[in-house]
C-alpha cells in the first residue's frame, strides 16, 4: 500500500460569502461556526434533511470536503457535497457523500434491466407484478480471485423479496431473503467470489413464493469488502471526502438522516481546493505519537501514583526535501500568506490510506524555513502544533 503525498486542507468555499443554513438550533449554534476552524464551536440544525448553502459570487473550484469535530456517526447522519450553476433551481450535482449506501440510484435508466414484467415507477419505485420478476444491473469488475463484495440497498415495502449477487463468469452467486417493512431498512448480501475475474451482477428479485409487488429502493451500492455500516469514516473522527475537481458558483452541504432522529452537531466544515505537497514527507515522520499534557504524580520515593491527563498534544515538524521553488512560490507561499501562517488548518499526512489521522494544527511562532538546495530545489520545514485528543 503506497503512501500518498500529503495535503494541506485550508481553502474553504464557505469563506466566499455568508453561508445560509436551512435551520439552526437555539443557543450558540450559529452556522458561521462551521468556517472558523475551531473544533469547540458548533452548528446544529433543528430538522433533517438540513442544508448549508454558499454563494461564491462566481464559479470557484473545489476538490475536497472535510468535516471535523462532529457526531455524525453517532447521530447516523450522512453528508452530501453538491454544486450548482443556478442556485439549485435545475442544476444540482452530487459530488461526494459519506453515505456508504452510495449515490441515489435511478432504476429507470438503462443501467438497470427489467426482467419479466417488472417495471419502475419514477426513479426508485420497483414493481414486481409476477413471481420471478427481477431488476438487475452489472456494477463492478471482479479483479482477482477470492474477493469479497457486499451489495446493500435501503428498502421499504411489505411482503418478501430477495437480494441477489453473482459473478458473470461462473455464476457463483449469493441470495438473501428480505422481509420488508414500512420502516426504511438497510439490507445486505455479502459473498466471496472465487473466479479470477468477472463482472459483478446484483439484483432485486421476486422469487417463487415471494409476496412483495412494490418496493421503494432509496439507495444502493456494491462495495469491495464487507460493509461496516451506513457511514464512511471512523466513528466521529475526521471525515475527508475527496472528489474530482469541479467549479460552481453555488455550493451545498446536505445532511441526511439514515436512521434514528438525533440532530447532529458539526464544528468545522470545509469545501475547497487541497494544497498538494510537492514531495513525500522526509523520514522519519511520526504520524501517531503524542505528548501528554496534564498533572503527573509520584510519591516521595519516586513511585508512580497516576496522572490527570488534560489532552494529548501533537507537535511535529513537517519537512519536505527537494521541493521545487516553483511549487513553493506559486502554491505554498500564497497559501501561507492567506491562511496557513495565522489560522488553523488540517494536515493529512497520508490522505488516501489514513484519512482518519488528519489533524487540525497551527503554525508555531517559528514560522517556516526554506533553505536552498542545488539544482533549483529547497527543503521546506514547517513546525506545527495541535491536539490529538
Amino acid at each position: 500500500m503506497a503512501t500518498a503525498k500529503p495535503k494541506f486542507l485550508h481553502d474553504n468555499r464557505l469563506d466566499d460569502g455568508t453561508p445560509v443554513a436551512s435551520s439552526t438550533a437555539a443557543g450558540n449554534f450559529n452556522v458561521l461556526n462551521l468556517r472558523d476552524w475551531r473544533p469547540f464551536t458548533w452548528w446544529k440544525p433543528t430538522a433533517l434533511p438540513a442544508t448549508v448553502d454558499e454563494d461564491s459570487g462566481v464559479a470557484r473550484a473545489a476538490d475536497y470536503a472535510l468535516i471535523y469535530g462532529h457526531d455524525l456517526h453517532d447521530a447516523q447522519v450522512a453528508v452530501e457535497i453538491r454544486g450548482s450553476t443556478d442556485n439549485f433551481a435545475a442544476s444540482d450535482v452530487l459530488l461526494a457523500t459519506s453515505n456508504l449506501l452510495g449515490y441515489p440510484q435511478d432504476f429507470s435508466n438503462g443501467v438497470w434491466t427489467k426482467n419479466g414484467t417488472a417495471f419502475v415507477t419514477g426513479t426508485n419505485i420497483l414493481n414486481f407484478p409476477a413471481e420471478v420478476d427481477s431488476i438487475f444491473g452489472g456494477i463492478l469488475t471482479i479483479p482477482t480471485a477470492n474477493k469479497t463484495f457486499t451489495f446493500s440497498m435501503r428498502l421499504t415495502g411489505s411482503g418478501t423479496i430477495h437480494l441477489y449477487m453473482s459473478n458473470s463468469v461462473d455464476d457463483n452467486s449469493a441470495l438473501v431473503p428480505v422481509a420488508l417493512t414500512a420502516i426504511p431498512t438497510v439490507y445486505s448480501v455479502t459473498h466471496t467470489f472465487n473466479a479470477t475475474a468477472g463482472f459483478l451482477t446484483v439484483a432485486i428479485d421476486r422469487m417463487v413464493g415471494d409476496t412483495a409487488t412494490q418496493v421503494t429502493a432509496e439507495y444502493g451500492q456494491a462495495k469491495l469488502g464487507a460493509l461496516a455500516g451506513y457511514y464512511e469514516g471512523t466513528a466521529n473522527g475526521p471525515l475527508y471526502l475527496p472528489f474530482a475537481s469541479a467549479s460552481y458558483r453555488y455550493w451545498r452541504l446536505r445532511f441526511i438522516q439514515l436512521a434514528g432522529s438525533v440532530m447532529p452537531q458539526v464544528a468545522i466544515a470545509a469545501v475547497g481546493q487541497a494544497l498538494d505537497a510537492d514531495q513525500y514527507l522526509s523520514a522519519p515522520f511520526d504520524p501517531l505519537g503524542a505528548e501528554l499534557v496534564g498533572q503527573f504524580n509520584r510519591s516521595q520515593k519516586g513511585h508512580p501514583l497516576g496522572s490527570v491527563i488534560d489532552f494529548e498534544s501533537y507537535a511535529r515538524t513537517i519537512e519536505f526535501e527537494d521541493v521545487s521553488w516553483a511549487w513553493y512560490r506559486n502554491s505554498f507561499r500564497p497559501a501561507w500568506d492567506a491562511h496557513l501562517r495565522h489560522k488553523p488548518f488540517a494536515f493529512a499526512w497520508d490522505p488516501e490510506n489514513h484519512a482518519n489521522e488528519i489533524v487540525l494544527v497551527t503554525a508555531t511562532p517559528a514560522g517556516h524555513d526554506i533553505p536552498h538546495r542545488a539544482g533549483g530545489y529547497a527543503t521546506l520545514r514547517l513546525p506545527v502544533i495541535g491536539r490529538i485528543s
